[in-house]
C-alpha cells in the first residue's frame, strides 16, 4: 500500500457521492482522478443505477494485484470477533451517512481496528452508529509464484 494521505471526496450524496474512491485513494497513496468514477462504471456494466460496486472496484484492483475483501458486519455473528483475529489493519468501513435522517445511504472511511482515521467528507463526522461493513485490501495471489510473495518470503 502506498503512502497514505488525506484524500477528500469531490461529489456529495447518494448516488453521486465518491467517498469509496476517496477512501481508495488514501489507502493506495494515489489521488481521486486516479481512481475510476465506480458508480459510472456500475451503471454502464450493469445498465441500472445503485448497481453493486464492489465487482467492479474489485475489477479494477485486480490489475493492481489486489482485491477488496468485504465483511458484512450485519450478517457475522460478532463484529467484535472478526476485529480481534486480525490486529491492526488500516481498512475501509461503511455505515449509516449523518447527513441521511432514514438511513437510506451509507458513508465510507477509513479506519484501523474499526476506529475511524479518515473521513473524506469535509465536515468529518464518520458514520452515524454502527459500522455495517469493513473492506481490507489483500494481495492477490499469483499463479505461478510458488506462494512466495514479491519480497520472496513465504505467503
Amino acid at each position: 500500500l502506498g503512502t497514505m494521505r488525506p484524500v477528500m471526496q469531490t461529489r456529495f450524496g447518494w448516488p453521486d457521492g465518491n467517498c469509496t474512491e476517496a477512501c481508495i485513494a488514501r489507502m493506495l497513496g494515489c489521488g481521486i482522478e486516479d481512481v475510476p468514477d465506480l458508480k459510472e462504471r456500475c451503471n454502464r456494466v450493469e445498465g441500472k443505477t445503485g448497481a453493486p460496486v464492489l465487482p467492479v472496484l474489485n475489477a479494477w484492483l485486480k490489475d493492481r494485484g489486489l482485491s477488496v475483501l468485504w465483511v458484512d458486519l450485519q450478517s457475522v455473528h460478532s463484529a467484535g470477533q472478526i476485529l480481534s483475529l486480525h490486529g491492526e489493519f488500516v481498512h475501509l468501513m461503511s455505515g449509516p451517512s449523518p447527513r441521511c435522517d432514514d438511513g437510506s445511504f451509507e458513508h465510507m472511511v477509513v479506519a484501523v481496528n474499526g476506529r475511524m482515521i479518515h473521513d473524506p467528507y469535509p465536515g468529518g463526522e464518520g458514520i452515524s452508529g454502527r459500522a455495517t461493513g469493513h473492506g481490507y485490501l489483500v494481495k492477490l495471489f499469483e499463479p505461478g509464484s510458488g506462494g512466495r510473495s514479491d519480497s520472496g518470503r513465504s505467503l
